[in-house]
């Protein structure tokens, strides 16, 4: 990042997480067990996994994303191994001090798998465009656009988008969701 991408990064953070320039944080992402050091993938939930460590900007463009490391790794180590680590103690030993990176990028990532759980569990398609009714409509469609909006307001596909955009709006000021502009 430039001198000029970090602040205008950090004015957008600065409504509600002042000098900040990115969120950081690991997730593990289950695989199948490697046969060569299979032990080094297993995590802490006795899982095989990678440990991923990913950074964000606040409009969500993924600035970096590290997964080199077995499950068995640690936050912590992937940090102190993290190229980034030593380009933020640069910019600390040069000057910049209320420059760092808030630790929020893995409960988005939960909040969107839980919600890709319920789209599965309520076997809503990922199509925005296709049609979905209510179990208690009419067999005769002729109503259809009215149908459509009362879906659309109540049904458990709306709840998940609302608990999403919400989820998004707290966390990040300058997000714009995608169905609010058609």
């Amino acid at each position: 990042m430039t001198p000029l991408d970090r602040a205008a990064t950090r004015n957008k953070f600065a409504r509600t997480f002042p000098g900040a320039i990115g969120a950081i944080d690991c997730t593990y992402i289950n695989i199948i067990a490697p046969r060569i050091h299979e032990e080094a993938y297993v995590n802490h939930h006795g899982n095989h996994s990678l440990n991923v460590q990913a950074i964000v900007d606040p409009d969500l463009k993924i600035l970096n994303i590290n997964a080199r490391y077995p499950g068995a790794r640690n936050d912590a180590f992937i940090w102190n191994s993290s190229p980034i680590k030593h380009v933020m103690e640069h910019f600390y030993n040069h000057g910049e001090r209320r420059t760092y990176l808030i630790n929020i990028a893995g409960q988005i990532v939960n909040a969107c798998a839980i919600l890709h759980n319920m789209r599965l569990y309520y076997r809503l398609p990922l199509d925005m465009e296709e049609n979905v009714f209510l179990d208690n409509a009419p067999a005769d469609h002729t109503h259809v656009e009215e149908e459509e909006e009362v879906e659309i307001r109540r049904g458990p596909r709306a709840v998940a988008q609302r608990i999403q955009k919400q989820l998004m709006q707290e966390w990040f000021p300058n997000y714009v969701c995608a169905w609010d502009n058609e």
